[in-house]
């Protein structure tokens, strides 16, 4: 029995390591383990009184992991089913309710409304980016290159619900950007919560950066103007800042959200700059 203790204080040690779900598997295999082992050990020798009195404790001590089980993943099913449930209740036109890591599958929503069909939506694990926002004819083209934030503000909740700061390949960006070129577009803006964070490891090792995919997309002759949104004051490098005084296609303005002009009020805001 001393067993299950040393694997619960693995579980809790090594679990936060692991991550949720595999956390959560390793915890279930474990007790598949214990049921199998109880059961083929204890059922040879549940008339003896001993062994009885350990039976009755081991299974007191499996009915512990049972309630640790039911106290993780029963809580969590029910402000779910509760929240789906609610905003059905508040609101009969909503027909789907969607994580923000399964924004591109609009398309097929649209697609099975169309066809008077109901589409399966999951939320997928890894976040995969949209292709450019552009209208052929349009001057200009949006392009996403980087999702989520890295900076928990006392404020704001989309650290929580976009997750943490995911780059964009960068060959990806670049082939977004010579396509609406190549269509018509003759300005390029880059997207991001935090634009300016970008930062893309290849294959190779080498490091991409906002200013590398600028110093790219200048290159094109169709492109005449290159802006980004929004920025955040900490990731300003001298590298992007040395792009405004280099770089003539990269238009003097700049979007920068200082937030407040007292010290005080930024360090409540937990924004780790100063003015």
């Amino acid at each position: 029995q001393r067993g299950y203790y040393v694997f619960l204080v693995l579980y809790v040690l090594v679990g936060k390591h692991l991550g949720g779900c595999c956390a959560h598997v390793v915890l279930l295999a474990g007790l598949c383990v214990f049921a199998v082992d109880g059961y083929l050990f204890h059922s040879r020798v549940f008339f003896v009184s001993l062994r009885s009195a350990q039976y009755l404790s081991n299974i007191m001590f499996f009915s512990f992991f049972i309630i640790i089980i039911m106290l993780i993943y029963v809580p969590r099913v029910l402000v779910v089913c509760l929240f789906i449930v609610s905003l059905q209740k508040d609101y009969p036109c909503i027909d789907y309710v969607m994580g923000t890591f399964a924004k591109h599958k609009f398309g097929q929503i649209i697609d099975a409304v169309e066809n008077h069909q109901t589409a399966t939506i999951q939320n997928d694990e890894k976040y995969q980016f949209a292709s450019l926002s552009y209208e052929k004819g349009a001057f200009e083209a949006f392009v996403p290159i980087m999702h989520g934030c890295n900076n928990f503000c006392t404020y704001c909740i989309v650290p929580y619900t976009r997750g943490r700061e995911i780059s964009r390949n960068f060959d990806d960006c670049v082939r977004d950007t010579i396509h609406a070129a190549k269509t018509g577009a003759v300005e390029i803006c880059f997207l991001g919560q935090n634009v300016n964070g970008y930062k893309y490891l290849d294959d190779d090792g080498t490091t991409y950066r906002l200013s590398d995919l600028i110093r790219e997309t200048a290159k094109i002759p169709e492109i005449m103007r290159i802006r980004f949104t929004s920025s955040y004051p900490t990731e300003m490098t001298d590298d992007l800042i040395d792009m405004f005084r280099t770089e003539p296609k990269l238009l003097p303005f700049l979007n920068m959200p200082i937030q407040s002009g007292s010290q005080s009020v930024l360090t409540r805001m937990n924004r780790p700059y100063s003015l």
